[in-house]
Formats: structure tokens, C-alpha cells, sequence
């Protein structure tokens, strides 16, 4: 279990990723039992050093007989604010664009795994159970595999307005210019502990070193 949680981590910092993350306390690095509200994003981008907040909501979903990880996260726009991706380098995806765009616009993303285990390509749908029954999703893009499990990929904005929530697992944290990556981090500990919100804050290398370890 701990492998597949280090996996999850691993393959969301390198579609997009944060110096910091303030992450949901039951978060396993899977989903969490008690998501954050999605009213802690403004909280959290009102704290000084902080620039930009963006959501991440990791959902356990079946495609076929096989379990999945539906990866919900508002994917251009982070990466339009500065959040860090290797989605550049074409190794995630032959075409980050084509990648975006397709997420943007209501489509999904899924693994090469996924699309070689269910016989699925691109420009073809696959089929989803939502909470109001089940529906189908254009295959915008294939990625390549970093875990070991079948995964997709949505926009955040189409998850929450398909799945009528608006929590998040973790939320990534983009600083200021200059900003101190430890200033900030503790000025977001006295945040949770003034607010008493269940989450816990993590640099990037601690949060990935957490799941390493479990």
C-alpha cells in the first residue's frame, strides 16, 4: 500500500506541482475520509507569500471491473499561474496541448494503462458512474504510465460541476517572488491551528519523504 500512495504523489507532482501543500489529515496519498472545504483555498491565498492556490481531489472510481483514480485538477490554469510540470518535456503526453485543451474542454484524460487494459484510444469514450448515474467522457489524450494502476484525468471544474462537490484532498500552494518557502510554511501551520481545519501543511519533499516512508 505504501508503494501505490508514493505512486499517486509521485505522478501528480509531475503533471503539475507546488512548493507546498496543505493536505486533508485522513489524506492517505489515495483519497481522504474527511476532504477539505473548498472555502480553505481563499483562506490560504490570503496568507502573506502566497500568490496562488489551486485544488486537487483524487477520487476512487471503477472503469470496467478495475478500480481507478480519477485525478480531478484544475490542470492549465496551475500551470498558467506556475505551478511546475513535466508535461513540457512530452514524456507524460506526445501532446501537452492536445492534453490541456481536451481537460479544459470536458474531456478526460487516461493512462496507457488504462487505454491498453480496456482496449480505449483516444477520440473514443469511456464510460463513468457519477452520482447521477452513469455517463460518457471523450478520450481527449493517452499519458504514459508512471503507476501502476489504471488513472484519469478531469478538470477540476468539470468534476465538481458533474460530481456537485467542491472539496479537495490537498491543496498545492504557489508562492510569491522571494517569498521563504519556511516563512510560509509556517504562517500556514498558525493558519490550521487557528482555524482548526483537519490538515496538516508539507513542503513538497516532506509531503513526497511522508509517503516514501509509509
Amino acid at each position: 500500500l505504501g508503494s501505490y500512495q508514493a505512486q499517486v504523489q509521485r505522478f501528480a507532482d509531475a503533471v503539475i506541482g507546488a512548493p507546498i501543500y496543505v493536505t486533508a489529515r485522513s489524506y492517505t496519498g489515495l483519497v481522504s475520509d474527511q476532504p477539505l472545504p473548498g472555502s480553505l483555498r481563499e483562506r490560504i491565498e490570503r496568507v502573506r507569500g502566497v500568490r496562488y492556490v489551486y485544488p486537487l481531489r483524487f477520487s476512487l472510481i471503477n472503469v470496467g471491473a478495475e478500480q481507478a483514480v480519477l485525478y480531478a485538477v484544475p490542470v492549465e490554469e496551475a500551470i498558467r499561474e506556475g505551478a511546475t510540470t513535466q508535461l513540457d518535456e512530452r514524456t507524460l503526453a506526445a501532446d501537452p496541448d492536445v492534453f490541456i485543451a481536451g481537460l479544459e474542454g470536458g474531456a478526460v484524460a487516461i493512462s496507457r494503462l488504462t487505454s491498453e487494459r480496456h482496449e480505449l484510444e483516444a477520440g473514443e469514450e469511456i464510460e463513468l458512474r457519477t452520482p447521477s448515474g452513469k455517463r460518457s467522457f471523450e478520450i481527449a489524450a493517452i499519458f504514459e504510465d508512471l503507476v501502476g494502476f489504471d488513472s484519469l484525468y478531469i478538470d477540476y471544474e468539470t468534476y465538481t460541476s458533474i460530481w456537485r462537490e467542491h472539496k479537495a484532498d490537498e491543496f498545492g500552494v504557489l508562492l510569491d517572488d522571494g517569498a521563504s518557502v519556511s516563512e510560509v510554511t509556517r504562517r500556514l501551520d498558525r493558519l490550521v491551528d487557528r482555524t482548526g481545519v483537519p490538515a496538516r501543511v508539507f513542503t513538497k519533499d516532506d509531503l513526497i519523504g511522508r509517503l516514501l516512508d509509509t
